[in-house]
């Protein structure tokens, strides 16, 4: 019978892992797979061979930068994974049905600005919305519906990327405010366009940026929290 990694063994094996930077649960877990198999391997070749010798030698396969090499490699992945599908969430909202619905948020923006001579009063609203509109995601939604409730402890790189994205948040916040900007205090870009061109132009744009800052702010962290959930359901507090 081939020799195994006991449990014991295997504490030892998460132990190292945190003790190399690397503290995220989720990737410890490939990690220690990796190294109790890579063991195992070793053993059958030499049964008598010390399991820390085999953990050393099986590290020194990783080379000189340890597992940071496959720490980015797995960070890079899983962003790859979620870009993709906010990528693809916009995409349907330019598509039948949902872009029945950009279009009439777009006419509605377009109209809004035809209706109202003085086109700054738009902006200012559509600008004020936003921050509001921030401020209320940052401190209250998402805090009490997609904020991860960790038990004391523990720490994960899918975790870690959620938390990324809501502090990179404050980007769509800003870049409507400057889209307004550019549009309603630059004379030449106005005096370039008819005065509907351009209307018609924000309205399409701004309609954009909130269905990019919705899939962002909204879509993502949900689906990022469905997915801890459902894989690391033991570690999240009720």
């Amino acid at each position: 019978m081939s020799k195994k990694v006991s449990d014991k063994q295997i504490e030892e094996l998460f132990a190292f892992c945190k003790a190399h930077y690397v503290p995220q649960y989720d990737l410890q877990l490939e990690l220690v797979d990796h190294l109790a198999s890579s063991i195992e391997e070793k053993w059958e070749q030499d049964p008598d061979l010390p399991f820390k010798e085999a953990l050393n030698e099986v590290f020194s396969g990783f080379g000189i930068y340890g597992f940071s090499k496959l720490k980015g490699a797995k960070g890079k992945a899983l962003r790859r994974k979620y870009n993709i599908m906010f990528r693809n969430y916009i995409v349907e909202f330019y598509k039948l049905p949902k872009i029945i619905l950009t279009i009439a948020i777009s006419i509605l923006l377009y109209t809004a600005f035809k209706l109202i001579n003085d086109n700054s009063i738009i902006a200012y609203s559509v600008a004020g919305l936003y921050i509001l509109g921030g401020i209320y995601y940052l401190f209250y939604l998402y805090p009490k519906k997609y904020n991860i409730n960790l038990v004391p402890g523990k720490s994960f790189l899918l975790n870690d990327h959620l938390k990324s994205i809501t502090g990179s948040y404050s980007v769509f916040v800003v870049l409507p405010l400057n889209t307004l900007s550019i549009f309603i205090n630059n004379e030449s870009l106005m005096e370039s366009l008819n005065t509907s061109t351009a209307e018609l132009l924000l309205s399409v744009l701004l309609a954009f940026i909130g269905i990019v800052s919705y899939a962002w702010a909204v879509y993502l962290p949900k689906k990022i929290k469905e997915d801890f959930i459902s894989e690391f359901p033991q570690f999240v507090k009720n």
